[in-house]
């Protein structure tokens, strides 16, 4: 009997609580749910795999976005053309224009010069001073090569100094403003040469777009 009981008892030691019914709340059940809390936070872990996944998703859309059209001026087709697009200006015209003369001493040295916004069309009238085109025409023809043909979109909207906009060449004018004394003497006035939208009489025999690189 003794005998059979010390096997009882070996056995019990050897199924431990599984077997014997041991303590149900010791900390070897608490380790184990600790382990379990692991196996949730590798779980979690799974959430960081997500977000990268997600995150890679998102790279793949844009990859797919910038296959259907780019959503900048620095894409270009394999021949160099820009991607047409909407607003997708040429690249280099801008800092020809930055450092061009705008101002002139009399509204007889301004002239209208027009620039190619985007492949589809649209047009900013810019006021400058008439020796500017040395510079800014052979910008443009620069400029007109960059932009794909035919374009597959129009837009006919001429911006203006102001800020103005219109459809109408014939309504796109000139002025000067803002006199001050000019760099080379300071003893002579010169002014800013302004192209605006003129819709009335009172303007109509503003010059308009006349020589320069435009009509």
């Amino acid at each position: 009997m003794r005998g059979f009981l010390s096997s009882g008892s070996i056995g019990c030691v050897l199924l431990g609580l599984v077997a014997c019914g041991g303590p149900t709340g010791g900390s070897g059940t608490d380790s184990g749910v600790t382990v379990d809390s692991g196996g949730a936070g590798a779980d979690g872990g799974g959430g960081i795999d997500a977000a990268a996944i997600d995150a890679t998703a998102a790279t793949d859309a844009t990859t797919a976005a910038d296959a259907n059209g780019p959503d900048t001026a620095w894409e270009l087709y394999p021949d160099g053309a820009l991607m047409c697009g909407a607003g997708i200006e040429c690249l280099g015209y801008q800092d020809v224009l930055a450092v061009a003369a705008r101002g002139a001493t009399s509204l007889g040295n301004c002239v209208v010069q027009l620039h190619r916004l985007d492949c589809c069309g649209a047009q900013a009238a810019y006021g400058i001073n008439h020796a500017s085109r040395t510079e800014l025409c052979p910008a443009e023809t620069a400029c007109l090569a960059q932009y794909a043909s035919p374009p597959g979109c129009a837009d006919t909207t001429i911006t203006t100094d102001t800020g103005e906009t219109t459809s109408a060449m014939s309504e796109v004018r000139l002025r000067i403003v803002d006199p001050m004394p000019c760099g080379f003497d300071p003893s002579v006035t010169c002014y800013r040469c302004e192209t605006f939208v003129c819709t009335t009489a009172a303007c109509a025999g503003a010059p308009g777009i006349a020589g320069g690189c435009g009509p």
